[in-house]
């Protein structure tokens, strides 16, 4: 029963309708209901379990708590965000995050070629003769 209370919330009072919903005959659910009575309550024709309805208002005051706490940490990120970054003149607010790659120290020799001797290496030579197919 507290299961299915779980899961809906509430169950009927009615024995014949109970035992449908629980899968046991009639008879079976009048007697155990004399027996677990102590953990549920009776209103407007319906069965409530008391536990489980103060359990599951602790969770949601405990989720409520939770996304309040992740709003206002969001906003306090997001607000620290947009004072740090510069907005164009649209409004946009801009990366500040500078180049991703620096500019390496080492100069590029990129105007040099290997046929001016710039690398007396005799693998890298053996390796340009053949492909050029000499």
């Amino acid at each position: 029963m507290q299961l299915e209370c779980w899961v809906n919330r509430e169950l009927p009072e009615g024995p014949g309708v109970l035992a449908k919903v629980l899968g046991f005959q009639p008879a079976t659910v009048e007697r155990a209901l004399r027996e677990v009575s102590p953990f549920f309550t009776v209103h407007a024709g319906v069965i409530r379990c008391p536990e489980l309805d103060n359990y599951r208002a602790y969770l949601d005051d405990l989720h409520r708590k939770r996304s309040n706490r992740g709003k206002a940490g969001a906003a306090k990120t997001n607000e620290r965000r947009s004072r740090a970054t510069p907005a164009d003149p649209t409004g946009t607010p801009q990366a500040s995050c500078g180049p991703l790659v620096k500019q390496s120290p080492a100069q590029s020799n990129t105007d040099k070629s290997l046929d001016e001797g710039v690398m007396d290496d005799p693998w890298l030579n053996d390796y340009e003769r053949v492909s050029r197919g000499h």
